[in-house]
């Protein structure tokens, strides 16, 4: 994980700043990508499950990024597979 998206704050028990601050700098796999598309225009999310940067087990903590944030380090995506 390469960034942090600018919107991202902790908000009460939910620490989504501090795990994306422990996540900066890791590497961790792709487990899903989610499309949306609004008014026409697709946005892509990755998850990435986290929870072990937290002291919990790999997949009991899961975070939501857009390709922006990430770095492409290994792939075992299809050729014709858009990544950004």
């Amino acid at each position: 994980m390469i960034g942090i998206p600018p919107n991202t704050h902790d908000v009460d028990e939910m620490q989504t700043l501090t795990i994306f601050q422990k996540c900066l700098g890791r590497v961790f796999p792709i487990t899903e990508v989610d499309i949306h598309v609004v008014d026409g225009v697709e946005h892509r999310f990755m998850r990435l499950e986290v929870g072990h940067v937290i002291g919990r087990k790999r997949y009991d903590e899961v975070i939501w990024v857009e390709p922006e944030y990430l770095e492409l380090v290994n792939s075992n995506l299809k050729p014709k597979m858009k990544w950004r």
